[in-house]
């Protein structure tokens, strides 16, 4: 075995090591974090920060390692893992969704002991539902609920400055989509297609009907394969990886969903 063979398989036995940790402790520190929030504990909010925190040094040493295993020197060597980018993806999105309620929580005991104004939960709600009006969301679950085989949906969420979205009228999707403006300064918008178009075509049709080719917007896409998708924190994932784009571009999470499709 060779020096740089050796080298690469410590780096994925790295990688596998910190998944196993992060997928193991995932359930109990969704426990903690619950019971933060629900009991208004300090010392429980300390105790999921910490774990947090922790949770976050694990996810940037895995980010760090695939960064090297995508050089050309060890490119050839690392083993071919398609679908682990989206579990790690998944998985942090887990984490930080889970960690989302205690945040707030300790946001507003350290500042203002406001309740939560009719504003503060519909943001609240944004962050859990797709789409904010029952009638897009119940669309959305009937696009996916009726995918016919070698179909898919791709979720995309774009933010601009508001000034740019406000001159923006967005092509009609007819059946084959929904867009929503979320806020001032984002859309969400679902595309139903055929799993055979690429990421990059799709990702060419958002920039150019949703984002108005803007130079300092950004959007981050992730493909859903059916209702049981539904369930995974698809936008979590999103809004984590979205401030990485950069402006003026567009990127899908998960492209190796074409391939399983």
């Amino acid at each position: 075995m060779s020096v740089l063979t050796n080298y690469v398989e410590r780096l994925e036995r790295s990688i596998a090591r910190n998944l196993s940790i992060l997928s193991g402790e995932a359930e109990e520190f969704e426990a903690v974090c619950q019971h933060a929030v629900e009991r208004g504990e300090a010392t429980l909010g300390r105790q999921a920060r910490q774990w947090y925190q922790r949770a976050l040094a694990r996810f940037q040493e895995i980010e760090k390692v695939e960064q090297v295993l995508r050089g050309p020197r060890y490119r050839r060597l690392a083993e071919s893992a398609p679908h682990r980018e989206s579990m790690v993806l998944a998985l942090r999105a887990r984490y930080y969704q889970a960690f989302l309620p205690v945040e707030r929580q300790q946001r507003w005991d350290g500042g203002s002991t406001r309740p939560a104004s009719t504003n503060d939960r519909r943001a609240n709600d944004g962050t859990r539902s797709p789409f904010t009006t029952p009638k897009r969301m119940a669309g959305f679950q009937a696009m996916a609920d009726n995918l016919a085989p070698g179909e898919v949906l791709s979720f995309a969420l774009i933010q601009a400055e508001p000034s740019h979205l406000d001159t923006l009228r967005h092509a009609p999707f007819g059946t084959r989509g929904l867009v929503e403006r979320h806020g001032a300064r984002e859309l969400r918008a679902v595309i139903h297609h055929p799993a055979l178009l690429p990421p990059a075509t799709i990702e060419a049709i958002v920039y150019d009907r949703l984002l108005g080719r803007s130079a300092q917007g950004r959007a981050v896409i992730y493909r859903l394969g059916g209702r049981d998708d539904l369930v995974t924190p698809f936008l979590s994932a999103l809004r984590l990886n979205l401030p990485r784009v950069a402006p003026g571009t567009v990127l899908t999470l998960n492209p190796a969903m074409e391939v399983a499709a």
